[in-house]
């Protein structure tokens, strides 16, 4: 099972044009856009999502000479702010910064209220990452392989956590599970912020997380890394084994962008 397909990371509401002339340009020509861009970001503040959408938000508003306004709409694993640029009126003034979960609800959830294929125009995809398997450093498994020997040995008793059910970090668990045989339980959260601020606390024991979330708190010491979803290791914590080399479960790959 590979997870790292790679449909569309940014997408604007369907039916609209979105073309790009010189920087600046767009005013002066009466050409779009002429107010500032909603830039519905489906996760809440502090996970990787955020991150990057508040930084391309930036970058891309000095670039067209308009503000983009950054719009947080967690909950239901991106599906409300999914619902809400679905639903805008298809005039360039609503993008989207999306994730596999645009594509992986319709198949897991029973009915979505949005077209991953219908609803949006796709603009480019920006960025594609591994995620990484984190516990609470207080916890006993200090490598990926002893998780999964303690998941062996009590089924059903190892919790983790992610950014939402449907998102690659909650399928990285399941693939885990299938491709291991073990049982580890899924706490979904309403973005990777949360998530990680309750492993940091102790509340929830193992998390699988976006890099760019993680790596802050993992050299800090606020969370120990098992291993990364990838084929290679991440040049961020190179340290760090992929799970297919440090558990011997070959094309283990469960990546976001």
């Amino acid at each position: 099972m590979h997870l790292s397909r790679r449909p569309w990371s940014l997408a604007l509401s369907t039916a609209c044009a979105f073309t790009f002339g010189s920087p600046g340009s767009f005013a002066a020509d009466g050409q779009y856009p002429q107010r500032p861009i909603r830039f519905v970001i489906p996760q809440s503040p502090g996970g990787a999502s955020d991150t990057v959408g508040r930084l391309v938000a930036v970058r891309l508003g000095d670039y067209l000479g308009q503000q983009i306004v950054a719009d947080n709409r967690p909950g239901a694993t991106g599906n409300i702010g999914h619902e809400m640029v679905a639903h805008a009126t298809p005039d360039g003034y609503t993008m989207l910064l999306t994730a596999p979960n645009l594509v992986t609800s319709p198949i897991l959830y029973a009915k979505v209220p949005f077209d991953p294929v219908k609803d949006y125009a796709p603009i480019t995809q920006m960025t594609l990452t591994p995620n990484v398997w984190i516990v609470y450093p207080a916890y006993p498994a200090k490598s990926m392989k002893e998780l999964i020997e303690i998941a062996r040995a009590k089924p059903g008793s190892v919790d983790f956590s992610s950014s939402g059910t449907t998102s690659t970090q909650h399928l990285a668990g399941e693939l885990l599970n299938v491709m291991a045989g073990i049982q580890l339980v899924h706490v979904p959260y309403k973005g990777g912020g949360p998530a990680l601020i309750d492993l940091m606390g102790g509340r929830v024991p193992v998390m699988s997380s976006t890099l760019p979330s993680a790596v802050p708190h993992i050299k800090a010491g606020k969370a120990r890394a098992l291993a990364v979803t990838s084929v290679k290791r991440s040049g961020a914590i190179p340290e760090t084994p992929t799970v297919a080399e440090a558990t011997g479960l070959t094309g283990y790959e469960a990546t976001t962008w």
